[in-house]
């Protein structure tokens, strides 16, 4: 019995160790060679994590924020932990936004994750950038809808009245944009720029990824960092970018244009450095970046004006009078003109036998070409562009038409002057060849397009071309720039680009044509009533004639004289005469900026300007 007794207690020692060694073995097998569950192992405890960097920050010339990062939080979805049927309804009332709206972000959502560019265990922000008590709302909700979550981000925020156009604003990557950008670690949910400089710099200010290895469980919750962190990669943060934009001048001027349609840009002839563009009517960019981002840009789509329009850069205008400076100074410079020639203007300018074009101006005849200037006679002008075509001609009037204009091209118009890449209207300064189709060859004589001379017909310049072509003139054609935009980008200065393509005027030439800007703004002159206490100021105004509604305001004035370190370009569409709104509002524009305030004598000529609506000439 004894012997039976040990046998059955060997057979069952037996057995045990076999069991335990199977085990053992299966146990080797699951965690060792069969790679299967290793890397399932790995998948669903230790993971590697995308980290995102700080996107850099824009700010203008005197370190004033532009753009810049405030926390939010985004409502993220974990598909495998979500509810099948998301109570989007419930959850659009919880957070105050249209339920269409939510139901396009999780559509959107379930699409991503059929077609695979959305993983089904990584989370994934369905609604971004909740602030601080939207997020609190939600927090005490969250238990009523499995899977999702809130998490710490960043949203773009931009300072009042921030020049939209130029800045551009962060969207949603796209499919096609992310085909561009995947290889540099971009994915579905990622904002990137749209437009303006968030766009055109998206590659220094966004930054570089980071890798962080965190453990989680089978339904993405994360419960710590993989071996203390050791192996993580901290992300990059991207570079600052500083303008060559004055914020506070950039938002007296935009405030000056509330309720109007145009455009005014502003300048440092002496660097060419951009120090205020303002194109309206704009939209808020706070508003772009907000949670009920959909509604306001259908808001933006009625709104009268075309606020998506960039004025400053694309807006085609005919100069108006603005021009005839040029004009004069091609003229003087090609002698068939002289800076002491009067014209006696007869309110008329006989054309031919038969047509007879008038003068919108009453004023004694011009002495010279600061006086016309200073009355901007228009048959004064007519005869100048005449005279200057006929002299110019060699060999024919298409040839002499395109030497003239060449050297309107030498004043910046009919190209683009930004060395970005922004979007930029090159105007148009008309060739022969243009006639020559209109008329026939040979067919045609200067009188035909004598409208050119005073800035109209076929000539268009947008209001950054204005800008620039006056900061020759303030320049007397030394030592110009191209104008600038950007400063810095990290550490790295921006250079000035030298413009040496200026036409080859005289100094004396130059300075009887700033007379005539400095007439203008004194009593007499179109803009009468527009000089600047204690400041020599002086410019020319322009008025383009619109059937049926108000004249475009137009001018371009620079100060002080005697050497300018501002010019300024303003365009007020339907805001009447030049003298009427475009150029007072270019010497408060010019005082704010050489002074820091404004006059107490000029208080309310500042809030009617503030004050006046043109828009409301495009809402009928």
């Amino acid at each position: 019995m004894e012997d039976s007794g040990r046998i059955r207690t060997a057979v069952f020692c037996g057995l045990v160790v076999t069991l335990f060694v199977l085990l053992l073995g299966q146990l080797f097998n699951l965690q060792v060679l069969d790679k299967r569950y290793h890397a399932a192992a790995e998948e669903n405890v230790v993971k590697k994590r995308r980290t995102e960097p700080v996107r850099g920050e824009i700010y203008d010339r005197n370190g004033e924020k532009i753009a810049f990062n405030v926390v939010v939080y985004d409502l993220e979805i974990l598909y495998v932990a979500a509810e099948k049927n998301l109570d989007t309804r419930g959850l659009a009332k919880i957070l105050e936004i249209p339920t269409e709206e939510v139901n396009t972000r999780y559509e959107n959502y379930l699409s991503g994750i059929e077609n695979g560019t959305i993983s089904k265990v990584r989370k994934y922000p369905l609604i971004r950038a909740l602030d601080t008590t939207m997020s609190f709302r939600m927090r005490e909700r969250l238990l009523d809808f499995p899977g999702l979550s809130l998490q710490a981000s960043s949203r773009r925020e931009y300072a009042r009245h921030a020049p939209a156009h130029l800045l551009g604003y962060m969207g949603e990557i796209n499919k096609n944009e992310l085909n561009l950008y995947k290889e540099m670690g971009y994915r579905m949910g990622d904002y990137i720029g749209q437009g303006g400089i968030e766009a055109e710099f998206e590659n220094s200010l966004r930054g570089k990824n980071g890798e962080a290895y965190v453990i989680e469980d089978v339904y993405g919750a994360e419960r710590g960092k993989f071996e203390e962190g050791i192996n993580d990669i901290k992300a990059v943060p991207g570079n600052d970018i500083y303008l060559t934009i004055d914020l506070s001048l950039q938002q007296y001027t935009r405030d000056l244009m509330r309720e109007k349609k145009g455009s005014v840009v502003a300048l440092n002839p002496q660097t060419g450095e951009i120090l205020a563009i303002v194109s309206t009517p704009d939209y808020s960019l706070s508003e772009i970046m907000g949670k009920s981002r959909g509604a306001y840009f259908e808001t933006l789509k009625e709104s009268p004006g075309d606020p998506f329009l960039d004025r400053s850069l694309m807006g085609e205008y005919q100069p108006g009078s603005t021009f005839k400076t040029i004009s004069a100074l091609i003229a003087l410079t090609n002698q068939t003109w002289s800076k002491t020639k009067s014209y006696t203007c007869k309110y008329y300018y006989p054309l031919s036998d038969n047509t007879v074009l008038k003068c919108s101006h009453s004023h004694a005849p011009a002495q010279n070409v600061g006086e016309a200037l200073m009355h901007s006679c228009n048959p004064y002008f007519w005869e100048v562009f005449k005279k200057c075509v006929y002299g110019l001609r060699t060999e024919s009037y298409a040839q002499a038409l395109d030497d003239w204009g060449n050297a309107c091209r030498r004043f910046g118009l009919g190209s683009k002057l930004l060395n970005l890449g922004l979007a930029e209207s090159t105007g148009n300064v008309p060739w022969a060849s243009y006639y020559d189709g209109l008329y026939g060859q040979k067919r045609w004589a200067p009188t035909a397009m004598i409208s050119l001379g005073i800035g109209q017909g076929e000539l268009s310049v947008t209001p950054l071309q204005m800008a620039f072509s006056y900061s020759i003139i303030a320049n007397r054609g030394k030592d110009v720039f191209y104008p600038s935009l950007i400063r810095r980008v990290g550490k790295s200065r921006e250079k000035r680009i030298k413009y040496n393509n200026t036409y080859k005027v005289s100094l004396s030439d130059y300075s009887a044509v700033i007379d005539g800007l400095r007439r203008a703004v004194q009593k007499g002159g179109t803009a009468e009533g527009s000089n600047i206490p204690s400041i020599s100021f002086g410019g020319k105004t322009g008025t383009v004639e619109k059937s049926n509604q108000p004249s475009h305001s137009l001018f371009v004035g620079m100060a002080p004289l005697n050497a300018p370190e501002i010019v300024v370009a303003v365009v007020v569409e339907n805001g009447g005469a030049g003298g009427e709104t475009a150029a007072p509002m270019a010497s408060l524009i010019a005082e704010k900026y050489l002074t820091g305030e404004i006059s107490a004598s000029r208080k309310e000529l500042e809030y009617e300007l503030q004050h006046k609506n043109t828009l409301v000439w495009d809402e009928e």
